[in-house]
């Protein structure tokens, strides 16, 4: 697949949006939906880059593969855990620092989501302190996603369409199940279903008849 700089702008526009919203709600109130678009776009390119690879060596290589996330991602998220922690006693109260400790556990082992869930602070709670480390659901979500899909599609020999449709459905009927029906909005934002929905519908929404744009040039993604 070869580079192609509008994806980087659709990113950049989703990221944009999150900003906005968290920084000015009122002005762009749908601004969330950002985070479903760069899911989808995700899940779209890292699908095309597997199944290339696939189609060019015969074969997944999930310990290059997963290598490659962990440079991309885990720097970052080190030095942002560091910075928290280093900056948490002058910022947090001291009741709330073992929460924090494990918030910042949760983080670094990508299941920040599931801390999330159960730690009982809502995305959209209004009141209350938030932790430090919300934000890092998305950060697990990304993790869980890029450690499944791949064994996913090598237990399917690469029909992508059947696990697709699949995690579609399956996502689907779990959104139903856990929906939050007195405040009428899904809880499971934050788990893998609703990633695994998003990223799976990136394909599924193809035509059937059409195929991931295969390239011999070096991909721009795969960083």
């Amino acid at each position: 697949m070869r580079y192609q700089p509008a994806l980087d702008g659709v990113r950049a526009a989703a990221v944009c949006a999150v900003l906005v919203f968290h920084g000015a709600r009122a002005w762009l109130p749908g601004g969330f939906l950002g985070v479903d678009v760069f899911f989808v776009l995700s899940g779209y390119l890292i699908t095309t880059l597997l199944l290339r690879e696939r189609a060019e060596t015969g074969r997944i290589r999930l310990g290059a593969f997963w290598g490659r996330r962990a440079r991309r991602l885990l720097p970052a998220l080190v030095a942002l855990v560091a910075v928290v922690a280093l900056a948490a006693p002058l910022v947090v109260a001291a009741t709330e620092l073992p929460a924090l400790r494990l918030d910042a556990a949760a983080a670094l082992a990508y299941v920040a989501n599931w801390r999330m869930i159960f730690r009982g602070g809502g995305y959209f709670a209004q009141t209350g302190a938030p932790s430090l480390l919300q934000h890092t659901w998305s950060l697990g979500i990304e993790e869980q996603f890029y450690l499944l899909w791949p064994l996913a599609l090598i237990a399917l020999r690469g029909r992508v369409w059947i696990g697709a449709l699949s995690g579609a459905a399956l996502s689907s009927v779990l959104i139903f199940m856990l929906y939050d029906r007195p405040r009428r909005r899904p809880r499971p934002r934050r788990g893998p279903g609703g990633r695994a929905h998003r990223g799976s519908t990136s394909w599924a929404t193809r035509s059937p008849g059409r195929s991931a744009p295969i390239s011999r040039h070096t991909p721009g993604w795969r960083s």
